[in-house]
């Protein structure tokens, strides 16, 4: 038996609120290790390589999602 319209677009809906959820998680916990590397890199603790490395590493954690 087919499902009603409106209770498949319901579901598509809760599933991609969830991925946007997910997505924008991803956002914030991008945010913090970019805030720690440039807090680092400020106090002279990194060089620019690491935090090239590390925005790489960033970028990937936003798109692996």
């Amino acid at each position: 038996m087919m499902k009603p319209k409106k209770y498949i677009n319901a579901h598509l809906n809760i599933d991609y609120v969830s991925y946007l959820e997910n997505k924008l998680n991803a956002v914030k916990s991008a945010v913090r290790l970019a805030e720690g590397f440039i807090a680092d890199q400020s106090n002279g603790l990194t060089d620019d390589l690491v935090c090239i490395s590390a925005l790489k590493d960033i970028r990937k954690h936003i798109r692996g999602v």
